[in-house]
């Protein structure tokens, strides 16, 4: 009963893309009380790991300013391209049937590279991420997970019909 209470009386949270406008916002999250003060987010940039927390917000704020995207949606169209052709391969390529004890022998059904599984990544990843380059394809990488999830998943069953 006590948490239906809390949740009751919590203010209502609303989230916005960090941009210009928004960096005090940004900034007031990062620097309250328990926020990530050293890090600013920055692991995965050139130069972040010598980087000072300073340094990193600079460069964060630069970043923000200069129209950059900052967050991980990039990085969803990658890991929903890898999902898609892992769902697609168990449920409908191979219907479910796996060797488990293959996984772990060195020379077992599953050994060495699957190039149709890679090529449909590579799809996957491709279309996700091509509204990052192509300002048309925006809303591709506005989706960008589930971009990645359904062409990857989709590319890997027509190549695997294909063998």
């Amino acid at each position: 009963m006590a948490d239906i209470a809390i949740v009751r009386h919590m203010q209502p949270i609303t989230f916005h893309e960090v941009d210009a406008s928004r960096w005090d916002d940004l900034e007031r999250l990062f620097e309250s009380r328990g926020g990530p003060k050293y890090c600013w987010c920055m692991v995965w940039r050139a130069g972040a790991k010598t980087a000072k927390g300073p340094e990193r917000k600079a460069a964060m704020k630069r970043y923000v300013c200069d129209g950059v995207p900052i967050g991980l949606l990039g990085y969803s169209g990658g890991l929903g391209s890898i999902a898609g052709v892992l769902i697609a391969d168990y449920w409908i390529v191979r219907k479910r049937a796996l060797r488990l004890e293959d996984l772990y022998l060195a020379d077992g059904a599953y050994r060495g590279w699957n190039a149709r599984a890679i090529a449909a990544t590579a799809i996957g990843c491709g279309l996700a991420w091509g509204g990052f380059i192509v300002p048309a394809l925006k809303p591709l990488y506005d989706y960008a997970w589930f971009v990645g999830f359904f062409a990857s998943g989709v590319a890997h069953v027509a190549l695997a019909q294909r063998t």
